[in-house]
């Protein structure tokens, strides 16, 4: 059966923005009449007209009502969007739209009772900017993010390309190598799959299990060295090797994490019966990262008489400059995702620790092909070797976040994005519909539509955007001190530090003391304090002389007239203890006021005074 195509009755615009634009511009520049430039260049009389008696805007390329922002103040607003998010700070799309209308009432264009901006807005403005995109951002730690700097990376880049000249390395990639360790699980993230629509599938796996390590390496040649496995348990079993590959071995750990002594036997025992094309007097240069494990004296002293040259990577930058992290250990877990679940669904069961050497083995070899390895080594800048003038500029959006930590003074911080490296908002306007030798007129019509109060406003807007506040907490230990605990409050004198537990004030009746004859309805003195000084003299700071002074004379001491005892001895502490007269119901220190030491039950008590 024939179908006939339904043919729109819209017409379509046949002529180029450009084209308009030159038409535009014979005719304010070189006098050449609407009717004449309008032929010339195949563009509308009216739409011409129109832009000629400023009807219409020129860079308007769309029927309809006017956006609410100018192209000039969009520019403004794209370039902030681009800035924050290339230093980690990138807006959502509800963030993107509530900026918007700020930034909109702030130009006084939109009132504050009005609406925010809708949705059909924020899609109007990514299809004037197609050099904007709604993406998810890969996560990445604060300590990565200071580390890979340009100063790092320029440092770094010197060290290795000394070291490959004295030992004539950068011909020979068959002794380059790079060693670095990969966790997996039993449990694993399934990759896409097909499914009915509405329908919410799910992937049946084994339970959380502790983390298998895989001790991988390779050259820059290509050559791949056997994976190495580490298990977690007690002793090492056969069966936990079953389906491995020629030349994988493995061993165990508590953990299931690789320590020095297991990586100083992959080093003498696995890695180097595995290099090929090297005799002994040819120097290995062996690339990994500065983990704890894999610095050891021991391991050191072999690889000097073994002609091995052990080179570190700066710390918290192997997500950039180690070949095996940039290059293989991303499909490599891809792949063993999806060996995963193939297991999963052709054998209609779990995957376990007995499985996981025949699947990472499938993995490993898939992922750590030589194409991979060459260009893994090749886009880290090991072979071939790259200057570190031209790694910085491969890796300048992956380093531009380090600009945050580069002018840290203390720990606050305060930077302002920069603008050297964005385009500016009217070469912005203009590129999109005009040619580089023809976009002088629209770009001082533009500045003269907008005026300096505007400009001023936008500096004004986008510069208090534009600060990033990074407070950087520095964790300090805390002390364990009698201070910490309750009801304890620490002050510091001039002489010394001494730290007072002060009481519980108490309004109900105190219970009966076994150590006291009697009590009344007095307050109930406090146990301790600790006293830390090095002087006989007790000195009491502001806070304990207001303490002392609301204090009733009754709740002191009736011989030294104090609440807190003064210490005798150099750093003692002192175990305060109280008793209550008898006689004239006043409390007393025991052992300091009174030489009586401890006051037995139904035994009476008489202070000095009333002896």
């Amino acid at each position: 059966m024939l179908r006939a195509k339904a043919v729109s009755n819209k017409r379509k615009r046949c002529y180029s923005p450009s084209a308009l634009v030159r038409a535009y511009q014979s005719v304010k520049q070189d006098g050449v009449p609407v009717y004449r430039a309008a032929k010339e260049h195949a563009v509308p009389l009216t739409t011409l007209r129109d832009r000629v008696d400023n009807r219409v805007n020129i860079d308007c390329t769309k029927t309809g009502p006017e956006p609410l922002l100018s192209q000039f103040e969009e520019a403004k607003l794209v370039n902030h969007l681009k800035e924050l998010a290339s230093v980690g700070y990138g807006y959502t799309r509800t963030e993107v739209l509530t900026m918007a209308t700020d930034y909109a009432i702030h130009l006084g264009k939109k009132r504050m009772e009005e609406k925010c901006l809708s949705m059909q807005w924020f899609y109007s403005f990514m299809g004037r900017w197609p050099e904007l995109r709604v993406v998810k951002p890969s996560s990445l730690s604060e300590l990565r993010a200071r580390c890979a700097s340009e100063t790092s990376i320029r440092s770094y880049f010197s060290e290795p390309e000394s070291i490959l000249d004295k030992y004539n390395l950068k011909d020979k990639p068959h002794l380059i190598y790079n060693i670095d360790e990969k966790g997996m699980n039993t449990e694993f993230k399934p990759p896409n799959i097909v499914a009915g629509k509405g329908y919410h599938p799910q992937t049946v796996m084994s339970e959380k299990s502790k983390t298998i390590t895989v001790i991988g390496a390779g050259n820059a040649l290509g050559n791949q060295i056997p994976p190495y496995f580490v298990f977690p348990g007690q002793w090492m079993m056969p069966e936990l090797l079953r389906g491995k590959f020629v030349g994988a071995d493995g061993t165990m750990t508590p953990s299931g994490w690789s320590n020095s002594e297991v990586f100083r036997s992959y080093m003498k025992n696995h890695f180097l019966k595995y290099v090929q094309g090297r005799d002994q007097s040819a120097t290995i240069l062996a690339l990994y990262d500065g983990h704890r494990s894999h610095i050891s004296l021991d391991l050191i002293d072999w690889a000097k008489n073994n002609n091995v040259i052990l080179f570190v990577l700066p710390p918290h930058c192997s997500h950039i400059l180690q070949p095996v992290d940039v290059g293989c250990f991303g499909p490599f877990q891809l792949k063993y995702n999806q060996e995963c679940l193939s297991f999963s669904r052709l054998n209609h069961k779990t995957v376990t620790r007995y499985d996981v050497c025949a699947l990472a083995c499938k993995a490993y070899t898939a992922a750590l092909s030589p194409t991979n390895i060459q260009a893994a080594f090749s886009k880290s800048g090991i072979y071939p070797f790259q200057s570190a003038d031209s790694m910085i500029e491969k890796l300048k959006q992956k380093i531009t976040p380090s600009i945050l930590y580069q002018n840290e003074t203390g720990d606050n911080l305060e930077i302002k994005t920069e603008e050297k490296n964005t385009t500016e908002p009217n070469e912005l306007a203009t590129s999109k519909m005009t040619p580089a030798n023809s976009d002088t007129a629209c770009r001082e019509k533009q500045t003269n539509c907008t005026g300096d109060s505007n400009l001023s406003n936008n500096e004004d807007f986008f510069s208090k955007k534009g600060e990033v506040q990074c407070k950087i907490e520095k964790l300090k230990k805390k002390r364990r001190n009698i201070s910490h605990y309750k009801n304890c409050e620490k002050t510091i004198t001039s002489k010394s530090t001494k730290t007072v537990r002060k009481p519980i004030k108490n309004k109900q009746e105190p219970k009966k003391n076994k150590k006291c004859i009697a009590s009344s309805d007095s307050q109930q003195p406090g146990p301790s304090c600790i006293n830390l000084t090095d002087s006989d003299d007790y000195i009491l700071n502001s806070d304990e002389e207001e303490h002392e002074s609301q204090m009733s004379e009754n709740e002191k001491c009736c011989v030294c007239k104090n609440f807190y005892v003064k210490s005798r001895n150099v750093y003692e502490i002192a175990i305060v203890k109280w008793a209550q007269c008898e006689s004239c119901g006043h409390w007393v220190h025991l052992q300091y006021c009174s030489p009586v030491r401890v006051v037995r039950k139904n035994t009476p008590f008489n202070c000095p005074c009333c002896e």
